[in-house]
């Protein structure tokens, strides 16, 4: 797993070398006079913005080439194209949040919903998926930007309490997900029906769900995204 380790590190240094682009589009999104959370909301909504084709669809190599569409080796690449995968969407947050002199790491975990992490199995294959650590003085945010509509501060539900490794101050490091807020987590159900005396009902049904269970119905593009 050591190896591992050190390729998750170079992977997310190549992927996250700060450019003029990023710089630029940063200057676009937030304000000199904002703070350091009101930058990274502001970028996190940018990111939520784009076409994450983990939730619409991937294009086809003849449909890149057509459109002259490069590799994505960076995460200017995704943001030019303005278009990537969840983990580019991911890695795009970190990268641009760094552009604009924020302190957020990137974090590979495993699907929680699959597996378990287990740090005796030397296998790559358990990391799934690419989240990011935002540091506010000191404080420890993790967000989930590869998961559309999924709200800033909240994490899908099967990225928490999940193990997996993480760059940090001292490098590569392993780590684990905070586990989720039951508060953030509600459904509500409203109706305003009226029986009239033939038995038929008429009127409306609200049923609105928030955090975890809110992105949990976006967490498959095979889903119907249901109103919220």
């Amino acid at each position: 797993m050591g190896q591992r380790v050190q390729i998750l590190g170079e992977k997310c240094r190549a992927l996250l070398q700060s450019s003029n682009q990023l710089k630029q589009a940063v200057s676009g999104i937030v304000a000199p006079s904002d703070s350091d959370e009101q930058k990274a909301r502001k970028i996190y909504a940018a990111v939520m913005k784009l076409d994450n084709t983990r939730f619409s669809r991937t294009k086809s190599d003849a449909e890149r080439k057509a459109e002259k569409l490069k590799p994505v080796k960076a995460a200017e690449d995704v943001w030019k194209q303005q278009s990537g995968t969840d983990d580019d969407m991911a890695l795009l947050f970190v990268a641009l949040g760094r552009a604009a002199g924020l302190k957020v790491w990137p974090m590979e975990v495993v699907d929680r919903s699959k597996a378990f992490f287990d740090p005796l199995y030397l296998t790559a294959g358990q990391l799934d998926d690419y989240i990011a650590i935002l540091d506010l003085s000191g404080k420890e945010t993790f967000l989930d930007p590869g998961q559309k509509m999924c709200p800033f501060g909240i994490m899908s539900w099967k990225h928490s309490l999940a193990s997996g490794f993480r760059l940090s101050d001292k490098g590569p490091i392993l780590g684990t997900t905070p586990q989720g807020v039951y508060k953030n987590a509600l459904v509500q159900r409203t109706a305003d029906l009226t029986v009239d005396p033939d038995g038929s009902v008429k009127g409306s049904i609200r049923y609105i769900m928030t955090g975890p269970e809110a992105s949990t119905g976006v967490s498959s593009p095979s889903k119907t995204i249901p109103t919220r």
